[in-house]
């Protein structure tokens, strides 16, 4: 074998059978474009997660440039192949990187254990947003070391989570202050107790959705409306226990507040819900026949006086 296919073979170079044309000493490849600056921004980071994967059976460099793309990538997003990712193709991906900032793993329900995630925990100091929706076969565990390890946490996504605790959420909440976002609809174990803890030290949250979460009562909510003086989107679908009282404290203490979903509150009524739509809160349901015209005068009204 000469010197010269000796170096193919290392560097994994691929030739169809029986291709005799020789090779120009100063032609190019792809490899030889810049990975990080080309490659990586430009052509990698636009690929589905399976096509990175077959990509890298091709050659030896092949292989190579994934690896090192994994390694670097800030955004990992498993939710469409959730039902098809592997243990193995979870350590390819993972296992090398310290820079993700993005981690989706919404779904992953079957191969997705305490083991492979808390790795990856320890090693993303600089997550801004997590998405374990419907990720059932982790616990608090994670939840802690999320908590712990991710100061900067900004969003947070636990939607039909069954497993998060009172205990989980008050370490998120007393750990992660720049926390803007949460979602914990449909967890079931969060009551009146941790929602106080969240009013009270996650100042910045903007975001909060409780829905389907059946055991919380007018405390939790009126604690907000008075505590969380940022917070804009408030979801309380579901929550049958809650009053007038609580969407009362709302309307008085919540100046922020844009948004209220509270369909399906059987117990809310237009009595609470007529104080915030006089302040122009987006509500998710309709008004009484009698008092739609009434609205869409005083909406006349007002553009008018803008244009007045």
């Amino acid at each position: 074998m000469t010197s010269t296919e000796k170096q193919e073979e290392e560097k994994g170079t691929c030739r169809s059978p029986g291709n005799e044309i020789e090779e120009d000493e100063y032609s190019l490849s792809v490899f030889d474009l810049p990975w990080e600056d080309v490659l990586f921004r430009s052509i990698l980071s636009y690929l589905p997660l399976t096509t990175l994967f077959q990509f890298r059976k091709v050659c030896k460099i092949a292989k190579e440039m994934v690896a090192n793309y994994f390694s670097q990538t800030k955004y990992l997003n498993l939710c469409q192949v959730a039902f098809r990712m592997t243990s193995s193709a979870f350590h390819i991906m993972t296992d090398n990187n310290f820079s993700l900032e993005v981690i989706v793993m919404r779904n992953a329900k079957d191969w997705l254990s305490n083991d492979l995630f808390l790795p990856l925990i320890h090693n993303s100091h600089r997550l801004i947003k997590g998405d374990l929706t419907n990720c059932q076969t982790v616990n608090n565990v994670c939840l802690q070391a999320l908590s712990s390890t991710c100061k900067n946490l900004r969003e947070l996504y636990l939607r039909d989570c069954h497993w998060v605790s009172v205990e989980g959420i008050k370490a998120v909440s007393l750990n992660c202050k720049n926390l803007e976002k949460l979602d914990l609809t449909g967890c079931w174990e969060v009551n009146d107790n941790a929602v106080v803890v969240i009013a009270i030290y996650s100042q910045k949250l903007k975001y909060l959705s409780v829905a389907k979460i059946y055991g919380l009562t007018d405390h939790a909510i009126s604690s907000l409306a008075k505590s969380s003086k940022s917070l804009v989107h408030l979801n309380v679908q579901g929550c049958w226990r809650l009053s007038d009282d609580s969407i009362r404290d709302l309307a008085e203490y919540s100046r922020s507040l844009k948004v209220l979903q509270v369909r399906e509150c059987r117990d809310i009524t237009e009595g609470s819900l007529a104080r915030l739509r006089v302040k122009q809160v987006k509500l998710d349901v309709r008004p009484p026949p009698h008092l739609r015209n009434l609205n869409a005068l005083h909406t006349l009204n007002q553009r008018l006086n803008v244009q007045i």
